[in-house]
């Protein structure tokens, strides 16, 4: 959990689980510990309550509140409630909520929950739609999980969805990635992160150096491709 005080007041909150343990993965997550969930939770609130009195924050005061993990997914909106029921005075009227999600986790019913609790952005972890790919980079969802789950959302009515995609992994060609890109414009996103595959000590891909390739002018075609789909790039890897 982090607060920023300064010119914003962003909240970010952190949940450390994962239904796996994607190749790249560098970020305090774990894929064994699923029983201490609701305990963690209880944690967290204290610790939230601690944190919001150690920075006097006040109503109205927050103007951004993301949940990141690991993957949020994997806690059930119901021990999210005691979390929302804190943080809402906070937020400003028009704060924006972000979760992340995984496809595979983010069920339908899931998803209904966490808009009920006031979520309005969701931010998928997609990172490709090629099978091999996203079995090469040990994701837990399939091709067609990330498809239903982002038109899933949209019915539901979250109006704000990003997903992410990642490139310059071992075999990437510009078809596989303009693949990629036209099958997540064909959904009802208004936001990309495009990432290039980075190699991080500790993680399963540290022993294996190869699975990350070398090809800068990916970078410049995945760019210019989301720009020519009418996207703007304002980051880096961001693109809205």
């Amino acid at each position: 959990m982090s607060l920023k005080i300064g010119e914003e007041m962003l909240l970010y909150i952190h949940i450390p689980y994962c239904d796996s343990k994607c190749h790249y993965c560098s970020f305090n997550s774990f894929v064994d510990k699923f029983e201490s969930r609701q305990n963690y939770m209880l944690a967290l609130e204290r610790q939230l309550l601690f944190e919001l009195q150690r920075f006097e924050v006040k109503e109205k005061e927050i103007e951004s509140l993301f949940i990141g993990g690991g993957t949020p997914s994997t806690i059930a909106p119901k021990l999210y409630e005691p979390i929302f029921k804190i943080v809402h005075p906070l937020l400003k009227s028009d704060a924006e909520i972000t979760t992340e999600a995984n496809p595979n986790s983010a069920t339908k019913s899931w998803l209904q929950g966490m808009f009920n609790l006031g979520v309005n952005r969701l931010s998928f972890g997609v990172q490709s739609f090629q099978k091999e790919k996203l079995k090469g980079l040990n994701r837990s969802h399939t091709p067609q999980e990330a498809i239903d789950a982002i038109k899933n959302a949209k019915k539901i009515g979250f109006e704000n969805i990003s997903l992410d995609l990642i490139y310059n992994y071992q075999g990437d060609t510009e078809e596989i990635l303009k693949k990629d890109i036209a099958q997540a414009f064909r959904l009802p996103i208004n936001h990309i992160s495009a990432y290039e595959l980075t190699i991080e000590s500790g993680t399963k891909f540290y022993s294996k150096p190869e699975a990350k390739q070398e090809n800068e002018n990916l970078a410049f075609f995945v760019a210019d491709e989301i720009k020519r789909q009418g996207f703007k790039q304002y980051e880096i890897s961001n693109f809205g």
